[in-house]
């Protein structure tokens, strides 16, 4: 397995970065030996800069080998040739997950994304839709919104009977001409 050294991942080296991890390596692949009086191998230079092309942007192995040109058995017979490659290929496939992390990271300072990601990321805290471990929770928040709603219902009964006594008052002043 092979040591990198990762600098800091910011937005100016992000994709710098990712062509640092294969850079090396993908020169390897095309010095690979051509079989004598066999088919020539499909795996070119281009090839390997759009399988790598596709697994950063997060294309499954399907789709980054429909991409390349190439089937997807050629794909896992060079894994099998150059298990190396197998890794080269995870660290590619997480490149959209790093930028995404890195983009929800750099707008934290905003606190609706703050929010967001606090709500995913912390749950048991901060999720709209957390339950406690309390079995009791959904009887107590049912309880509740029968208060309130009893509470609505109390104050909607008064409003009816002072319009009913306006009402009428109104219709005793008619009656009476002090209208």
């Amino acid at each position: 397995m092979q040591d990198f050294n990762v600098p800091v991942l910011t937005p100016e080296n992000i994709d710098e970065m990712s062509y640092l991890l294969i850079q090396d390596s993908s020169e390897a692949y095309n010095d690979m030996p051509k079989h004598a009086g066999g088919r020539p191998t499909v795996i070119t230079k281009d090839v390997l800069r759009k399988l790598r092309q596709g697994f950063m942007m997060g294309f499954n192995d399907r789709e980054a080998s429909a991409y390349a040109g190439i089937g997807e058995q050629t794909l896992y017979d060079l894994q099998k040739r150059h298990p190396e490659f197998s890794e080269e290929k995870a660290a590619w496939k997480l490149n959209p997950i790093l930028k995404a992390k890195y983009a929800v990271y750099i707008r934290l300072d905003d606190f609706n994304n703050a929010k967001w990601y606090l709500e995913r990321r912390a749950r048991d805290e901060f999720s709209p839709t957390y339950q406690a471990k309390d079995p009791d929770y959904i009887e107590r928040i049912a309880n509740e919104i029968d208060r309130e709603f009893e509470n609505h219902n109390d104050v909607a009964e008064k409003i009816r009977e002072e319009e009913r006594l306006r009402d009428q008052k109104l219709t005793e002043n008619i009656k009476n001409g002090t209208v």
